[in-house]
């Protein structure tokens, strides 16, 4: 259901956030959100932290990311 769609486009935005130099907004509309709020919230709540966090972490802030 939804939520694997949410999982799934979560995990394709920490690819991104971890491998590309694209900016937020550019990952937020690949991953195909057109609110950026609510991808922040789906994103702070499987990753514990936002994605500008995450990404100046390298993805290391989240010892039990709920996947």
């Amino acid at each position: 259901g939804s939520e694997m769609c949410i999982r799934d486009s979560m995990r394709r935005a920490e690819k991104m956030l971890l491998h590309t130099d694209f900016s937020i907004e550019k990952i937020v509309e690949t991953v195909g959100y057109t609110d950026k709020s609510r991808f922040y919230r789906n994103f702070k709540a499987m990753y514990c932290v936002s994605p500008v966090k995450y990404r100046k972490g390298r993805g290391e802030l989240c010892p039990y990311p709920s996947n």
